[in-house]
């Protein structure tokens, strides 16, 4: 979980049992808070190319700056996957508490969806550390939570909606709910599209190609709903591939990240999920780097593992 709070759930129902697994087959629920933390930025750079008028000179320099080229390239992404693996390692990506309480699961007919985050956090909460009750005197327009990727359940939304008094919005380009689920909850047949990744194409091989049509910013889909003026408590992420690219924006291209207070994300890391080449590792290690910069912190990690069909990984990601 982070906070901003990051959290990564599974909703994949294929459990392979096996004694031999790659590091990163596995899902990670995080739950990502901002707090006043030192920053350091990963940097990626590019080298000039100087050439001269002679001919021979300049073969010789352009043979040069392309070896210099694919040995940068080459230290970028060793450092990106240094950059992955210190996010998923505990204790290595800057870690928070929560500001009030710890950060607890609500219960979930399939136990491994459920994730923790901070619950007393959210606003117009009426929990506590042991139990969760209903709260008739909340302002039903207090807390919003978003959550993408819901499929073919809505239990977690809308319990937010009935436990916590949010105004909780559900959004899955691949399902047909109806608009108006339960008080407090609705559904939006919307998914997300963040930059550099194009997930009309990027999904679960239990899916089908999503219509483009159907995938927007997150400040689009706010601006949509006519919340732009307004806070996300919780930012739910369950959208098989899309969370390294709508970080990436959140917290790379000038986004205000001031807009969400928690992240609750399932991140990927297989070849079909979003990291199928070079590139698109360095954009989830330039997302990660920027959370850290942004002054993120991570305030509680779980493994799920990932069924046995998603086993496909970009070049150093599993090993």
């Amino acid at each position: 979980m982070m906070s901003q709070h990051h959290a990564a759930k599974h909703r994949n129902q294929s459990r392979t049992k096996t004694t031999r697994r790659s590091p990163y087959s596995i899902l990670f629920c995080m739950i990502i808070v901002m707090v006043p933390l030192n920053m350091i930025c990963f940097f990626m750079t590019v080298r000039s190319v100087h050439t001269d008028v002679n001919t021979d000179i300049i073969a010789t320099q352009q043979e040069g700056s392309r070896s210099q080229q694919k040995q940068q390239q080459s230290d970028n992404f060793e450092s990106s996957l240094l950059q992955l693996r210190c996010f998923t390692t505990p204790g290595c990506f800057p870690t928070v508490k929560c500001r009030q309480g710890i950060p607890q699961k609500i219960a979930r007919q399939r136990k491994y969806e459920e994730q923790s985050f901070c619950i007393d956090d959210v606003r117009g909460s009426s929990s506590n550390s042991s139990s969760l009750t209903k709260n008739e005197n909340v302002d039903s327009k207090g807390c919003l939570v978003y959550s993408f990727g819901v499929y073919n359940s809505l239990e977690w939304e809308a319990k937010v909606a009935h436990y916590l008094g949010c105004e909780v919005h559900a959004f899955d380009p691949t399902m047909d709910f109806p608009s108006n689920i339960a008080p407090g909850l609705t559904f939006h047949r919307l998914g997300l599209q963040g930059e550099g990744t194009d997930m009309s194409t990027t999904h679960a091989v239990k899916y089908d190609a999503i219509d483009p049509s159907l995938l927007l910013s997150l400040e689009d889909i706010m601006i949509k709903l006519g919340h732009q003026n307004r806070v996300i408590d919780v930012l739910m992420l369950d959208c098989e591939g899309c969370e390294w690219g709508v970080l990436r924006q959140l917290v790379c291209e000038g986004g205000d990240t001031a807009m969400v207070k928690q992240i609750v994300t399932e991140f990927h890391f297989q070849y079909n999920l979003g990291l199928k080449d070079e590139q698109d590792v360095m954009i989830a290690a330039e997302a990660v780097s920027c959370l850290r910069k942004d002054r993120w912190a991570v305030t509680s990690i779980e493994t799920n593992n990932a069924g046995w069909r998603e086993w496909n990984y970009a070049r150093g990601v599993s090993s």
